[in-house]
């Protein structure tokens, strides 16, 4: 039997915490809210004891509230100076897709969708991450209904490595792994790509099958050149002889390939819904992993040695992602 719940155009104030975030080292936690600000000092205190731990975990129901990534921040600033700025759309990306999947649990659970496996709308999605769809009888917001159903970052300091983990209850199923595989395996083929074409500047038709193979990771070779004459008024080798990447690499300036291949993604994925007839408000563009791999594979030397992401997995009903991120130098300390 569902649950009877209210949809509410505002969040309303209740006998409950907003938006609780949870920093614990070893066995100590320590709790933040939107009922109580955190304080400056609360700044060095993270930074100070995660660093001399040597390790940090974060948990939350939700990130909608912007003091949650200001303590995230906080730490990674500890361990890299500024890294906070560089890794920050891979982090939002896993953490949106581990909200997600909490999401889907607690929407089926009262019966606002039949199943997991159905399509949860995004606006939907978005009201019970804010505290907009409230428990009629328990008089509490759905986001909050199962304490278990959290997203947990927890960083390690390790080998002179930064490991990230991100972790959430959950069914991540063979197919879903092996889907997300492909696309952080053609973010890292578009760096590869962008690197080598920063010293060899080809021309569309010396690149015209590495482009191909690009999209037929995301979009099955035998649809790609209906979808294209949805997208497109132009052929596929008319639109790239023109692209403003290539001009560029023809008059001998080099920029990176990533965002035009995005666009492209872009209109495609349009296409794709219409020839299949997928909800709108069900159905991502799917570029949160395609880019991920593609930063952290193209800048690693801003983040120090090494750097890479993994593909997700699933361990003790919980699936987990993360990324291993090498410091920029190694301390030697000489005995005296």
């Amino acid at each position: 039997m569902s649950t009877p719940v209210k949809i509410l155009s505002e969040r309303l104030n209740g006998n409950w915490t907003s938006f609780p975030l949870h920093v614990s080292f070893d066995d100590k936690v320590f709790s933040f809210s939107l009922d109580n600000p955190s304080h400056p000092e609360w700044k060095t205190f993270i930074q100070t004891a995660g660093k001399k731990r040597q390790s940090c975990t974060f948990s939350f129901f939700s990130s909608q509230e912007s003091f949650v990534f200001e303590r995230i921040h906080e730490m990674l600033n500890a361990y890299i100076p500024d890294l906070a700025t560089k890794v920050d759309p891979l982090l939002r990306e896993f953490v949106k897709n581990a909200e997600k999947q909490n999401m889907l649990h607690l929407a089926t659970k009262v019966g606002l969708i039949p199943d997991i496996e159905s399509p949860l709308p995004m606006e939907l999605m978005g009201k019970i991450l804010q505290e907009k769809v409230l428990l009629e009888d328990e008089k509490i917001p759905l986001l909050y209904l199962d304490p278990s159903r959290v997203v947990t970052i927890t960083m390690t300091h390790q080998n002179n490595e930064l490991h990230i983990h991100i972790k959430n209850k959950g069914i991540l199923g063979e197919k879903k792994q092996q889907n997300i595989a492909r696309k952080i395996e053609l973010g890292r083929k578009i760096a590869h790509f962008d690197l080598k074409q920063e010293f060899e500047m080809k021309n569309y038709p010396e690149c015209q099958e590495e482009i191909k193979e690009f999209l037929a990771y995301e979009y099955p070779l035998e649809e790609l050149e209906h979808l294209w004459s949805l997208a497109f008024e132009e052929s596929f080798d008319e639109y790239w002889l023109m692209s403003p990447y290539f001009l560029l690499m023809g008059a001998g300036t080099h920029s990176s390939f990533f965002p035009y291949y995005a666009t492209v993604h872009g209109q495609l994925r349009v296409a794709q819904k219409q020839m299949h007839h997928i909800a709108e408000g069900s159905y991502s563009a799917g570029m949160g992993y395609i880019q991920s791999a593609f930063i952290i594979e193209s800048n690693r030397s801003l983040y120090g040695t090494s750097g890479s992401i993994f593909t997700p997995y699933e361990k003790d009903n919980e699936v987990i992602t993360g990324m291993v991120i090498g410091f920029p130098r190694i301390d030697i300390n000489f005995p005296s």
